[in-house]
């Protein structure tokens, strides 16, 4: 409890002992403000190269997927992403798991496969 409700809570005790004999009543605190959840932002056109992402998507399985796009400066990206079924609408809809690489980065992960096969058969062994 900070200290401006407990002197907000002694001065209302105060007026109403000095202005009356009625029976003390206590105020409600004053609530903060509730934090309210809007709807989970949409994607917009903008944040997909045309915005139909059926041209450059890749099914992963039939929970992930590979989205190839633009960012806004207008370099190509690949964006690895989770997707699920929305109930409410039954659409398709990317979830908040998923990586989003850089054409720099997707560059150097395709320079780094075989070496990760090779860590993967060792593992395996």
């Amino acid at each position: 409890m900070g200290s401006s409700d407990e002197d907000e809570y002694k001065q209302t005790e105060t007026k109403l002992d000095a202005s009356s004999d009625e029976e003390f009543v206590e105020e409600e605190p004053k609530s903060k403000k509730q934090k309210v959840i809007g709807e989970k932002r949409k994607r917009t056109e903008s944040s997909s190269s045309s915005g139909n992402d059926d041209n450059n998507s890749f099914e992963l399985s039939s929970k992930r997927r590979i989205f190839v796009k633009t960012f806004a400066n207008g370099q190509p990206s690949v964006d690895i992403r989770a997707i699920y079924n929305d109930k409410e609408t039954g659409e398709m809809r990317y979830a908040k798991q998923g990586i989003l690489l850089p054409l720099a980065q997707w560059e150097k992960l395709k320079e780094l496969i075989p070496e990760i096969d090779e860590a993967i058969k060792n593992i395996k062994k």
